[in-house]
């Protein structure tokens, strides 16, 4: 019998808020995310989990090797799974983050960043998952 992969892999990602209350998007750079098309070039500052790290010194350094930014006042708001197209389990950790900064430094993985209203994020030009996301930092207490 083929076995499949018994492990998880763990990522997580932030939806960092400026003082006025906006969420930071990048924008992916495309030659390294070619599969990625339209609203799907947008995402959120985070990434994969280092072995042995823990999910909010992951954050933290994702977001910061992402675009410089240090944050405060983290709070996990979401966990959801998936499979991968390469049978991978991924578990994907969602946290809501302050940030008294704008001005970002991003890394050559994204080629742009802007900021946007909750509002904005739940239209229809976003992905379905970053919907959600929006949807849930909303209710959070922030």
């Amino acid at each position: 019998m083929e076995q499949t992969k018994a492990y998880a892999l763990a990522a997580v990602k932030a939806l960092v808020r400026s003082n006025s209350g906006q969420v930071l998007l990048l924008q992916k750079q495309p030659k390294l995310w070619p599969q990625c098309e339209g609203g799907a070039l947008y995402d959120l500052p985070g990434g994969r989990l280092e072995y042995g790290e823990q999910p909010t010194e992951g954050l933290l350094r994702e977001i910061w090797e992402e675009t410089g930014l240090a944050v405060d006042e983290v709070r996990l708001i979401d966990a959801s799974a998936c499979v991968l197209s390469d049978g991978s389990y991924l578990v994907v950790m969602a946290y809501c983050a302050h940030s008294a900064h704008t001005v970002c430094q991003l890394s050559a993985e994204h080629t742009a960043y802007s900021w946007h209203t909750i509002d904005e994020l739940m239209g229809q030009a976003y992905p379905p998952w970053l919907q959600r996301l929006a949807r849930l930092a909303a209710q959070a207490e922030y």
